[in-house]
């Protein structure tokens, strides 16, 4: 059996959803992990129905393998396919596939642009330009979407997560039978990461752990704040040609 959930750019707009992970607190069923703070591969961690789901994710229709936290910006919609999904998604989908769809060039132009700020130093810009160009009878378009976020974490001291993204996008034959798509997204990110609070952090912790007096502050940061950093940098091209020979078969 499966479940097919879809989140489209609609929700993601409404909700303000900057990262993957914000955009997969729509789905029942997904555990979100502490990555690096919680001894795993840094950025997205988590499970689908129990089981680890980190390599279960795609961009596109291809595989997405890489450890760092996944941004919204360029994201059209998000699919989840949860249940064994071998068929669809190869080898490792016990308990599901995720799919990000970006964004692609279309016919119309358009042009938008968002500043955010907030609390815990929160600063954020994204732009998503598309304008088609040629003869009309090509059917090509260019779209551009980019981002840049600095901010820190709401409740913790020292965290803090800076990135800055550009994704740029062209077709050809929209409108028509045969399209091709070509597109290209690089994503920097410059961040602290959050290693959590140490084990057994109250008086009478029932698990041996050590006893602090008086219990530790949430906020306070454990690690070294010049010396614990992550920094990543991921590249994804990717090309698509499609044909549609009828309303059935593509």
């Amino acid at each position: 059996p499966q479940t097919i959930a879809i989140i489209p750019k609609e929700t993601i707009q409404a909700q303000g959803a900057t990262t993957l992970r914000d955009v997969l607190r729509n789905v029942p069923g997904i555990t979100f992990q502490a990555g690096e703070g919680g001894g795993g591969l840094p950025g997205d961690s988590f499970t689908m129905r129990g089981f680890s789901a980190s390599n279960d994710l795609f961009i596109d229709g291809v595989r997405d393998a890489g450890g760092y936290s996944r941004d919204a910006f360029n994201l059209e919609q998000v699919e989840v396919a949860k249940g064994p999904s071998s068929s669809i998604a190869g080898r490792g989908a016990t308990g599901g596939a995720i799919n990000q769809v970006t964004k692609s060039p279309g016919l119309q132009p358009a042009g938008t642009a968002s500043v955010g700020v907030g609390g815990a130093d929160y600063r954020r810009a994204t732009l998503n330009v598309n304008q088609p160009f040629g003869v009309p009878t090509i059917g090509a378009a260019f779209r551009l979407n980019a981002m840049w976020t600095d901010t820190g974490v709401p409740g913790r001291d020292v965290v803090e997560n800076r990135s800055w993204a550009v994704a740029p996008s062209v077709a050809a034959g929209l409108g028509s039978p045969t399209q091709l798509v070509l597109k290209f997204q690089h994503l920097t990110q410059n961040n602290v990461p959050d290693y959590g609070l140490p084990w057994g952090s109250s008086p009478g912790f029932p698990t041996g752990a050590f006893r602090s007096t008086p219990p530790i502050d949430q906020s306070t940061f454990y690690g070294l704040r010049d010396y614990d950093y992550e920094n990543i940098a991921s590249d994804v091209a990717t090309g698509d040609v499609s044909h549609r020979f009828n309303g059935v078969l593509t």
